[in-house]
């Protein structure tokens, strides 16, 4: 369906019917402490047949929407509320591998987001996809710059400011809340700078980025990797991972502006100068898998292996405002 269609004028839309054919609706069933099954009405499961494969999804509790994203490149974006289509979005990627997800901006839901974390981005053939979607807008987002995420795009907490980084040691921030005539430059930041300005030292090597992610609009939570000791004489390789958060000075707008412009938010004089309130080094021999985010509390978790006694062991850890806990 070409955007800006109705979706009641959509195959298989029938006039006052719902988009979401066949919907199913029934309460879960609750299981009380004394063995009895109540009904919850505020619970249900609803069915959505769609015309292709969903390969992902998200949603937004708030707002009472949900985005699948599909094998015939559309992106669907459907209210819970009214049990219908809202919005069909057609990409330009080709949903062909496991590498392309889709989001929605927690701070801002009008605002969703595609990404192939599997692709190389270049000038005028970005790794990006974004809407307005319900101004049914695709944003346009120059980034001149050439590079290979490290990961996919997420949003910083209470922004609608969307980031990723690259192996390399650099930071990409997209602003996304653009008026319709204006494009989102997406700024890349070397977060290596933020070594020199700790260790005083510009030939220090932290390594590889591993994991970058905002804790809060100006606090990052980062994992650099470096091959380790052992590493450099057995194989397979065995790497390092060095753990740090930094918080970045806060820019407060200027007059007649109604926030700071993210070249000021995130400058490489902002970078290079942010404090470090926390470091340490993961566990040797520990294996990381991933690392997240919690930002309703600040907390990040790591999740790694660790090879013991010829088995693997699964372990958590967790950092919680600048303390360290299994």
């Amino acid at each position: 369906m070409p955007n800006g269609t109705n979706p009641a004028t959509y195959p298989g839309h029938e006039e006052g019917s719902s988009a979401i054919s066949h919907l199913a609706s029934s309460p879960v069933r609750n299981i009380t402490e004394h063995g009895n099954s109540e009904s919850s009405p505020s619970q249900f499961i609803v069915k959505l047949p769609c015309i292709s494969r969903v390969k992902c999804t998200d949603g937004n509790a708030e707002r009472q929407i949900c985005v699948t994203l599909h094998d015939d490149n559309v992106a669907r974006v459907w209210s819970m509320e009214t049990k219908r289509l809202s919005r069909e979005l057609r990409s330009s990627f080709r949903f062909s591998d496991d590498t392309v997800w889709v989001a929605i901006c927690p701070a801002k839901p009008d605002i969703l987001m595609i990404y192939d974390c599997g692709k190389v981005s270049k000038p005028g053939n970005l790794n990006i996809e974004a809407w307005n979607w319900v101004e049914n807008r695709k944003i346009h987002i120059i980034i001149n710059t050439k590079f290979t995420p490290g990961s996919g795009y997420l949003f910083v907490p209470t922004s609608p400011i969307a980031y990723t980084h690259t192996g390399t040691g650099d930071l990409i921030v997209i602003d996304l809340d653009v008026p319709p005539e204006e494009p989102a430059m997406g700024l890349k930041v070397s977060l290596s700078d933020l070594a020199i300005s700790v260790r005083q030292n510009a030939s220090f090597n932290r390594g590889s980025l591993f994991r970058c992610n905002f804790i809060t609009h100006n606090e990052i939570a980062i994992i650099w990797r470096r091959v380790g000791r052992w590493g450099l004489l057995h194989s397979p390789t065995k790497y390092d991972y060095f753990f740090e958060v930094a918080r970045l000075s806060s820019i407060a707008s200027e007059e007649g502006q109604e926030k700071p412009l993210i070249g000021e938010r995130y400058s490489p004089s902002i970078v290079g100068h942010a404090r470090v309130i926390s470091k340490f080094q993961l566990p040797n021999s520990a294996r990381l898998l991933d690392m997240k985010v919690v930002p309703e509390n600040q907390t990040v978790l790591f999740v790694a292996t660790r090879k013991s006694q010829g088995s693997d062991s699964f372990i958590i850890i967790r950092w919680i405002g600048g303390i360290v806990a299994p």
